[in-house]
């Protein structure tokens, strides 16, 4: 059985087709610049609320810097005394910070020389031995905080 051939469009038909086309690919290409607009213009009001946020945070320094009325030398004493013990509160917190930040790097190595994953457990092949490798983790680790907590393992520097 042979196909029977297609007539040709009409031009009207054509025409029609045409009008959708070109409104359908308008209407993307309006809807795609819309949103980069939008994008755009919420970057200008975010950069705008941020210049505007710091300008405001300089101005409140520059007016607590400003001094306003000139000060007693007690003030300026008492006033001194005031920064310089902020001034060992904030080294102390600093300094504090390091010895935590030097002491969790020790753990973390002692962790790394206490525990090494089986080469089963870098590669597992089921859900079954995803759950015993983290099973044997999670137990190796429990006894690495009980020997750590204890000392034992932090003489072994």
């Amino acid at each position: 059985m042979a196909r029977r051939r297609r007539r040709p469009l009409s031009p009207i038909a054509w025409l029609l087709g045409v009008i959708i086309s070109v409104s359908g690919v308008y209407t993307v290409y309006q809807a795609r610049t819309a949103a980069i607009e939008n994008m755009a213009q919420r970057q200008i009001e975010h950069s705008r609320a941020t210049t505007q946020k710091l300008q405001q945070q300089q101005q409140a320094r520059q007016q607590q810097l400003a001094p306003q009325v000139p000060l007693s030398p007690e003030q300026l004493v008492h006033q001194q005394a005031l920064q310089t013990a902020e001034r060992r509160r904030q080294a102390e917190l600093a300094t504090a910070a390091r010895l935590k930040q030097a002491e969790l790097a020790k753990k973390e190595e002692a962790w790394e020389r206490f525990y090494s994953m089986p080469s089963s457990c870098r590669y597992p092949e089921s859900d079954k031995r995803v759950a015993a490798c983290k099973a044997a983790e999670s137990q190796a680790w429990q006894q690495f905080e009980a020997a750590w907590t204890s000392g034992q393992l932090q003489s072994q520097r």
